[in-house]
């Protein structure tokens, strides 16, 4: 079974201790991962921590490598009604 989120559920999880995004319609937690991520905490608090950042994360153009990474950090779906 797929968990399943709001954007309202992704936002309450917004700061480097606790630090979800979607990126393309999935919900990732990255908060083990902050602290590694090569272009600084600061860029993820704030162009991601609880917003979808699929466009900030396009415009950098990652590496397969990265969006390999990402997956393990994926906890569910945003929902479909997204508004």
């Amino acid at each position: 079974m797929v968990n399943i989120y709001t954007l309202k559920d992704v936002s309450k999880h917004n700061t480097k201790e606790d630090m979800w995004v979607v990126l393309h319609n999935k919900v990732y937690n990255v908060t083990a991962f902050v602290p590694a991520h090569p272009g600084s905490e600061d860029i993820l608090i704030t162009r991601a921590a609880g917003k979808d950042a699929t466009e900030a994360f396009e415009d950098i153009n990652h590496s397969e490598l990265a969006r390999e990474t990402l997956e393990q950090f994926m906890i569910g779906q945003l929902h479909e009604d997204v508004s």
